[in-house]
């Protein structure tokens, strides 16, 4: 740092310049120092760390005053983050001119954390004292700029797990680059077996009609096309597959890459085609940045330059120095370059961003801030221009705003509903298939919360699903439940959550999917109805019966009951068929079981075991005149005739009742009442009898 007095010679982060002389030749070095926007320090070690200089572009990015700093010897140690103190205290013991460049973290006046990469020398001056000299330069913006990188790379790695299609990255070329870990449980293919081969779904037949449609597409600068096809998996089944495909461009007009989602439709054909989210495997890693300084004169004629300048752009000092520094700039940015000079020359500080030529003729992104020096006429006779490598920033923030269009993408092309949620299960972000399962706008659901369309006997089944992604690490949570359409139509949803966490783990939000399984639900429903209910009455089976007997009989009955079976038969129901015809007698059938129905409790079970027989099992009796009660009232309900077409048909029953024994199975309760029904035939039908094992065996 600049130490000396009048024409001393000392040094700045190792580089020896001169210092200010008497007369103030070489004034301009000193306001070198001060114009950059780095911060120079010199910090005497012993007796304690006391600053005897720091420049003062500390008050710009760390809110404290030179003074405060020459002020307060302890200011240094109660700024530095405490993981980053041993790194200050091994400086100050090392060895004496020992160069160390390192991170190191400060905390700004107002509390939010600074990132600086530190350049620093510990000499022994000529006065014996140790002092700490060097720099520190602001990373602050790039450091940010990756987290937020980290956290888009998430959230989109978060929606393609949860998007069931295979995707497929291919170059401009052709080779597949990267493909989904779906593509292994959709289509039987390893992506590690396929990744870098010209691999595609389709059979060749199909293959050639694909490459020629985007052959079309290029020609006519189409950027989507859909196709159907079939192809063939690894296990050698052949499968039909949507396949959406889309073309992404580079700036010049060639084509970049090609990225394609891919579904199995093979029972779905008619289903909806998907464009599933496209992705870029990429990653940024930003390097350490510093600065350098040059200086100009006449026509932006470089006649002094920082040695740093090797770090940064490659250059030798020597092989800048007389060249215009013109020559160094993007051809794009030249005529902004013109610009900063010409308004230089008008005595203006300028800044901003350029491209600056390497020596291995690649650019790089630089922030410029250029101060015109200017005579006592007022007329300019330099230029001090310093610069600050940004090529990190720019490339994450040009690589975020790349990965939150892919995920845009992701959201607005699924088919299924998608949506991202706070922690309060406030929507945040949902998708076009989203509005159009529950009938209602962006701007409406972005106004609600899940339980404004969740059903509110599934709340802590939601919860349930969220919580479990929290307590976890697991990818994600599924299950299904109910929701409201906007006209009161409940839907059944299959829901898949994740779970988007920052760096540190913290949960930010969730991303859920949401997929109708209404139709499918009721099928199901349906055909678990028919496989416990008779077609015709609608009342339980013989298996249904026999299988709710026996859960009754498994548990202990409340004390003094016990399970009673009414076993129902038609008299002289033949007769019935063959003088009205099988169609009335269907009729007799459904309305004896309405009948039926309507003089028993709610817990007591109907069923249809046979042509026209009949149960009735009542779970808890306490005697059997308590089920010669419900049989006296099943054949009241009988008296008046069935009505079929105009004609009165009489009906009557006969009954024989059963009680339920200790150690009893379903079987041979049913066993026992058959045999008092038979009985009851026996004796002149139309009448109830009640099993007694000394008649009825």
């Amino acid at each position: 740092m600049v130490e000396a007095v009048g024409g001393a010679r000392s040094e700045v982060a190792g580089v020896e310049i001169s210092q200010p002389s008497a007369d103030g030749r070489d004034g301009w070095f000193r306001e070198l120092a001060e114009r950059t926007g780095d911060i120079f320090f010199v910090v005497r070690i012993a007796p304690d760390l006391a600053v005897e200089f720091v420049s003062d572009a500390i008050s710009t990015w760390g809110g404290l005053g030179v003074a405060e700093f020459l002020t307060d010897p302890a200011l240094i140690r109660r700024l530095i983050h405490p993981a980053d103190r041993d790194k200050l205290t091994a400086l100050i013991s090392g060895e004496p001119d020992q160069d160390a460049e390192f991170e190191l973290r400060w905390r700004h006046r107002d509390g939010r954390p600074v990132w600086t990469q530190a350049s620093v020398r510990r000499r022994i001056r000529q006065d014996a004292s140790v002092a700490l000299e060097g720099t520190l330069h602001d990373i602050t913006a790039v450091r940010i700029a990756e987290q937020e990188l980290s956290r888009s790379e998430e959230r989109l790695r978060l929606v393609l797990d949860n998007v069931g299609d295979a995707v497929l990255h291919f170059d401009g070329n052709g080779i597949l680059r990267w493909a989904s870990p779906s593509l292994q449980t959709v289509f039987g293919w390893n992506p590690e077996e396929v990744v870098g081969t010209r691999f595609w779904l389709s059979t060749a037949e199909d293959r050639r009609a694909v490459v020629a449609a985007v052959e079309e597409a290029l020609r006519v600068g189409r950027h989507e096309l859909r196709h159907r096809s079939q192809s063939v998996r690894g296990d050698g089944r052949v499968v039909w597959v949507d396949t959406t495909v889309r073309l992404l461009w580079a700036d010049d007009g060639s084509l970049a890459s090609v990225v394609c989602s891919a579904r199995d439709v093979t029972s779905q054909v008619e289903t909806e085609q998907e464009l599933a989210a496209s992705q870029e495997h990429f990653r940024l890693v930003a390097e350490e940045s510093s600065d350098f300084t040059l200086r100009t004169v006449g026509d932006f004629i470089v006649d002094w330059i920082s040695p740093s300048v090797t770090r940064i752009l490659g250059w030798r000092p020597e092989e800048v120095v007389g060249h215009s520094g013109f020559d160094f700039f993007h051809p794009s940015d030249v005529s902004q370059a013109a610009e900063v000079a010409a308004r230089g020359a008008a005595g203006e500080t300028v800044s901003g961003r350029a491209r600056l030529l390497c020596a291995d003729g690649s650019y790089r992104w630089l922030s410029q801030i250029s101060t015109p020096i200017l005579g006592a006429d007022g007329a300019l006779v330099a230029r001090i221009s310093g610069f600050q490598d940004i090529d990190a920033e720019v490339k994450a923030q040009l690589a975020l705003a790349h990965s939150e269009q892919r995920f845009r993408l992701a959201m607005e092309s699924a088919p299924t509903g998608m949506a991202v949620l706070d922690l309060d299960r406030r929507f945040l972000e949902v998708n076009p298939a989203l509005c159009r399962m529950l009938g209602r706008t962006e701007a409406e659901l972005l106004s609600m919360r899940v339980t404004d369309v969740l059903h509110p006997e599934d709340d802590a089944l939601d919860q349930q699903l969220r919580a479990a992604v929290r307590s976890s690490r697991a990818a994600s949570a599924r299950d299904e439940h109910r929701v409201f359409a906007a006209d009161g139509r409940e839907m059944w949803v299959e829901h898949s959550v994740g779970l988007l966490r920052d760096e540190d783990g913290t949960p930010l939000s969730y991303v859920s999917q949401y997929v109708d399984v209404t139709t499918a639900r009721q099928a199901q429903q349906g055909l678990q109805f028919l496989a416990s209910h008779d077609v015709l009455t609608s009342v339980a089976n013989r298996h249904e019966l026999l299988a709710r007997i026996e859960g009754v009989l498994a548990r202990p009955a409340p004390v003094g009951t016990r399970l009673a079976l009414l076993f129902i038969d038609f008299d002289e129901f033949k007769a019935i068929n063959d003088t009205f015809g099988h169609a009335a007698g269907d009729a007799v059938l459904v309305e004896v079981s309405r009948r039926v129905c309507g003089h028993v409790r709610a817990d007591d079970l109907v069923a249809r075991i046979g042509g026209d027989e009949f149960t009735v099992a009542l779970p808890a009796v306490r005697a059997v005149a308590d089920a010669q009660a419900v049989a006296a009232k099943i054949q009241q309900a009988l008296i008046e005739p069935v009505a079929v077409e105009e004609q009165a048909i009489p009906v009557t029953v006969s009954i024989g009742i059963a009680l339920a024994e200790p150690g009893d199975k379903a079987d041979q309760v049913l066993q026992r009442a058959d045999r008092a029904l038979y009985r009851a035939k026996r004796t002149g039908r139309n009448r109830t009898v009640s099993y007694d094992p000394a008649v009825d065996r």
